[in-house]
């Protein structure tokens, strides 16, 4: 398997963990120094995106789509650029609501394994 084709395996995988709310499974695809830089928000580390996603998926049910536009590979390390959209529906009932952005991936290979190292998104 080439290194590019891992990392869109990963990121299949990923989007499976996402939308069946499994944190663990969305958790195993960040290094353990993750930083993420979301729109509007402070960076958070690994630890701080667990918090948020066990609330998350605690009050809502919660789809990801993804884009991939670009994965480019060096060493080990890659970066993919694409887009994205988070559905969230509350558990209690009520209307979904939709968030679009755009994001920037930086994958590092540790233990033979591609993780997500550093990401941000942005409003398109």
């Amino acid at each position: 398997m080439t290194d590019q084709r891992a990392i869109e395996t990963a990121i299949e995988e990923f989007i499976k963990a996402y939308n069946a709310g499994d944190i663990h499974g969305v958790l195993s695809y960040y290094a353990p120094d993750l930083i993420k830089v979301r729109n509007g928000a402070p960076p958070e580390s690994k630890a701080e995106i667990e918090q948020r996603l066990v609330a998350l998926f605690s009050k809502f049910l919660s789809r990801v789509e993804v884009t991939n536009d670009e994965i480019v590979v060096s060493g080990d390390f890659a970066f993919t650029r694409g887009s994205f959209r988070v559905s969230v529906t509350p558990r209690a009932g009520g209307e979904t609501q939709e968030i679009d952005r755009r994001y920037l991936e930086v994958w590092r290979r540790e233990s033979g394994r591609w993780l997500v190292a550093r990401t941000m998104d942005n409003v398109p």
